[in-house]
């Protein structure tokens, strides 16, 4: 009894590198991820995490809205060309497009949560894409550290097609959105 409770404590250390990790992208966070779901039920684990990386790419999102102009300015006018698609996902498709990039396992979350802060998107905006797109990440990292992690196959392919489902979901409303917005 004394060892269960113990776990708790990992969460001392896990969320805050969640955090720092969603800051500064020193390490990949399907590390921390995988380890919250060693450590605890799925549904708890992935309460964790996507409270870490919430946490975390709102964080970011205040500091370079609030003081990261300049830096920030530098940087994109370096690396322009390399993330100019990201850009224009966040400017053109705001709440979508940012759901997305946090989908992609390759988009780093501190560059996406940049671009929005100097973006016209609204806080409002930021903070719900951000819930439903760290909630992908989070589902689509836990999927990727599945052997790591999952005992049996039959939840393994529950939990895929709970993704999937979550996912068309995500682009059918998106269809409807822009369709509403054509009549408009």
């Amino acid at each position: 009894m004394m060892a269960e409770a113990n776990r708790y404590y990992f969460l001392l250390l896990t969320i805050p590198l969640i955090i720092v990790q969603q800051l500064f992208t020193l390490f990949p966070v399907i590390v921390i991820i995988a380890v919250h779901l060693l450590l605890f039920p799925v549904p708890e684990a992935f309460f964790y995490s996507l409270t870490g990386t919430a946490a975390g790419s709102l964080l970011c999102f205040s500091i370079v809205h609030e003081f990261g102009g300049r830096y920030y300015e530098r940087f994109w006018r370096n690396n322009r060309s390399r993330f100019a698609r990201a850009e224009r996902l966040i400017q053109s498709y705001s709440f979508y497009g940012i759901v997305l990039l946090r989908s992609l396992p390759f988009m780093p979350s501190n560059l996406i949560s940049a671009a929005a802060a100097v973006s016209r998107i609204s806080k409002r905006t930021y903070f719900f894409s951000t819930l439903v797109g760290n909630a992908s990440m989070v589902w689509m990292l836990s999927l990727l550290s599945a052997p790591v992690w999952i005992g049996n196959t039959d939840m393994f392919v529950f939990y895929l097609i709970g993704y999937v489902l979550f996912a068309a979901g995500f682009v059918v409303l998106f269809f409807i959105d822009r369709r509403k917005e054509q009549f408009v």
